[in-house]
This record gives C-alpha cells, sequence and structure tokens, in this order.
C-alpha cells in the first residue's frame, strides 16, 4: 500500500509535498513537510540542510 500510495504521489506531481509515514504496523498517514517562507531561512543555507537532513 505504501508503496502504490508513494507511486501515485510521483505521478501526480504530489511527493515534494507529501509524505508517507507508517503510524503503525496496519496504519500509514500522509503528512505535509515542513517548509518554512520566512525571508530570514531564504539565506540560511545551514539550516535549510539541517532541516532536509531531518526530515529522511
Amino acid at each position: 500500500m505504501k508503496y502504490l500510495t508513494k507511486k501515485y504521489l510521483k505521478r501526480n506531481s504530489l511527493r515534494d509535498w507529501l509524505r508517507v509515514v507508517a503510524s503503525s504496523k496496519d496504519t500509514y498517514e500522509l503528512r505535509y513537510f515542513r517548509i518554512n517562507q520566512d525571508d530570514e531561512d531564504i539565506g540560511d543555507n545551514k539550516k535549510d540542510d539541517e532541516d532536509a537532513d531531518n526530515n529522511k
């Protein structure tokens, strides 16, 4: 089920915004990626790299 959901999200260009998370053995959830749009965060590449590592 997780594989098919990820494939669907990729095909419809939604994979950049949503992710599939297994909350338990039989339950999957779709969650939004955290995207900061503050002007201060745009120039701070180190913080963006750390956030990207946390979302993997």
